[in-house]
């Protein structure tokens, strides 16, 4: 009878053994599960960054490459021109604004104004009421023709001297224009565009105008050559005053400009200024333009470094403050 015990005895600490054995191997190769998991998420994180940051580098090499072009394009024109001072201002607050902040904007040409947005015109044409302006422009688009117009009539300048340009208007966001922002700006779709800040554009056609969508690169483009038609269509300066010995700012602030003030958006406005300023296009998008503000750059004739493009003032809203 005690050898029958201890024959039990022995079998059931056999078994529990056993048990404990094929435990310890069930939670080893859990553990291992777990660590080729996170390896793989590891590498996929670390793949997908890496690739993220190839993309942000060859997009700003792009960039960097077609601003040298635009360098030497620069200098070689600059005795052809004149110098120019343009008011880059964004329109006053829209419906679009106001109504759709859960989705994704673009031209939408025919929205126009909010009760408030027509306040924001008016002040703003009190505050430029004393500047003499010498050419006035507006983007086809309702909501910047109307700020052009109310701004335009509190200075005293004729609404037939709004001259209209397509070449001013917005950013298209193509088939996105007006879809929910959550829905579209997937994470896939979100790594896409910061790899490619520059180029990359939205697919398809918008729903509201039927026009393509636009990469930053594209209105950049349209917006700056806007500007150089100006600059070179107002004739070349005449000024005679050598200044070789005056401080660049000082050179730059003596001559004499012809005023341009030009009502579009404030995308169209960033894209701009990336492309004068020659910066990283992984920035344009956290600039912030207002509405009603005014970004102010100035084109100088100047020699070498005192010539070329200025930025004077970005997003100035000191009119709306009182």
């Amino acid at each position: 009878m005690r050898w029958r015990e201890s024959t039990n005895w022995l079998e059931q600490q056999a078994a529990h053994q056993a048990a404990f054995h094929r435990e310890a191997l069930r939670q080893e190769a859990l553990r291992h599960q777990h660590q080729q998991f996170f390896q793989h998420m590891h590498e996929s994180e670390s793949s997908s960054v890496e690739v993220q940051q190839i993309g942000e580098r060859q997009d700003t090499r792009h960039a960097f490459e077609h601003d040298e072009e635009q360098r030497k394009k620069e200098l070689q024109l600059r005795s052809e021109r004149r110098n120019v001072r343009f008011l880059l201002i964004r329109h006053a607050e829209s419906e679009a604004n106001l109504l759709r902040k859960g989705q994704i904007g673009g031209r939408q040409n025919s929205v126009g104004l909010t009760e408030k947005g027509a306040e924001q015109a008016a002040i703003l044409g009190k505050r430029l009421r004393n500047m003499q302006l010498d050419a006035v422009y507006s983007s086809v688009a309702e909501r910047a023709r109307t700020t052009a117009r109310i701004a335009c009539r509190e200075m005293g300048i004729p609404e037939e001297n709004i001259q209209e340009s397509e070449a001013i208007v917005e950013l298209s966001q193509g088939e996105w224009e007006r879809k929910n922002r959550a829905e579209v700006y997937t994470p896939q779709v979100l790594a896409r565009m910061n790899a490619d800040n520059w180029e990359h554009a939205a697919p398809g056609v918008s729903c509201v105008d039927g026009a393509q969508g636009e990469s930053q690169c594209d209105v950049e483009s349209r917006m700056i050559g806007f500007l150089e038609e100006i600059i070179s269509t107002a004739g070349p300066d005449t000024e005679a005053a050598e200044m070789q010995d005056v401080p660049v700012d000082a050179r730059v602030a003596s001559a004499a400009y012809h005023t341009v003030a030009v009502f579009t958006h404030g995308m169209a406005i960033k894209c701009c200024l990336r492309g004068l300023e020659q910066s990283s296009p992984a920035g344009t998008h956290k600039r912030m333009v207002d509405n009603t503000s005014i970004t102010e750059v100035l084109y100088s004739t100047k020699d070498g470094g005192s010539g070329g493009w200025f930025i004077k003032r970005v997003n100035d809203v000191a009119h709306l403050d009182g």
